[in-house]
């Protein structure tokens, strides 16, 4: 209560929603997988897609991200 979200993380509820319910499906049943998968995320949305699914949209030559970069330590 009384804790606000750094304005870096305002448009990353959907998106990270989207990743979990990702890594949920895809994780095999194994915790240290999931949390690899989730954790993903922190990078994904600092724009590094080094560790991205080979499938995925950020993969695509020319993508541009629909969101906000975190840049800030605090929102990482």
């Amino acid at each position: 209560m009384g804790v606000t979200w750094h304005p870096e993380l305002s448009d990353k509820g959907a998106r990270l929603r989207n990743h979990i319910f990702y890594s949920l499906d895809n994780c095999r049943g194994c915790p240290a997988r999931l949390r690899s998968l989730i954790d993903k995320s922190v990078n994904h949305f600092q724009n590094n897609y080094e560790h991205c699914q080979e499938d995925s949209q950020c993969k695509i030559v020319g993508f541009v991200p629909d969101y906000a970069i975190i840049r800030s330590p605090v929102a990482v």
